[in-house]
């Protein structure tokens, strides 16, 4: 929706470049938009891994002092 009225304010222009400018940034945010949640939730399924051995080695120290 957001990409349409960008697209019909800009025609209003006489400067349309800067109206396809502002539509290729709006394209490119909708492409890059899915690829950082993706970076995000690798990143978060690392930590959770990380911390997943941190509490093993933790439990493995406890279990070899009692």
């Amino acid at each position: 929706m957001t990409l349409f009225l960008i697209i019909y304010a800009f025609r209003l222009l006489p400067s349309f470049s800067v109206g396809q400018l502002m539509v290729g940034l709006q394209i490119m945010s909708m492409i890059i938009q899915p690829l950082f949640q993706i970076l995000m939730q690798t990143n978060q399924y690392a930590n959770y891994q990380l911390l997943k051995m941190r509490l093993e080695e933790l439990f493995q120290n406890i279990d070899k002092e009692n």
